[in-house]
């Protein structure tokens, strides 16, 4: 039951049940915009979470065996790409409608933790988004950057 705690959302119930509305993972996968609970909760995750699985001791054990940097992605490299190159390099993820700007609102929301100010400017571009949805997110993370920087 180690997963039950760990989970940012508490999307699992004390039997281990999933409540996919509240899981982080679900709205990676979800076209439209994410819930203020779920993305106050996202951290600096670009698709999906997982702290269920890290949580559990046999998913640990099979952590500790592998030295891949496989998960890690350069947030400000996804927001530069083009759809086409995005899509490819993402091929393996389920993205929906296959448009590439869910896994560029993914990646607004992760920068909205990072603290980075070196992505001030990209979102500043991303604020005047033709998808409203990005503008919006854009400004959202924005903000949540000057306060943790106090800028």
């Amino acid at each position: 039951t180690a997963c039950i705690p760990a989970c940012p959302t508490g999307a699992l119930d004390t039997g281990g049940v999933l409540n996919a509305t509240r899981c982080i993972s679900y709205w990676a996968q979800t076209p439209g915009p994410i819930p203020e609970p779920i993305r106050d909760a996202w951290g600096d995750r670009f698709y999906g979470c997982d702290a269920c699985l890290d949580a559990c001791p046999p998913g640990q054990h099979l952590a500790e065996r592998s030295d891949s940097a496989a998960g890690r992605v350069d947030l400000l490299e996804v927001l530069a790409a083009g759809d086409d190159e995005l899509l490819e390099r993402y091929a393996h993820f389920y993205v929906p409608r296959r448009r590439a700007r869910f896994l560029r609102r993914n990646a607004i929301l992760a920068l909205g933790h990072s603290g980075d100010a070196e992505a001030l400017p990209v979102l500043a571009r991303y604020r005047k988004s033709a998808h409203p949805e990005l503008a919006s997110l854009a400004a959202w993370a924005a903000e949540r950057i000057r306060r943790t920087v106090g800028s």
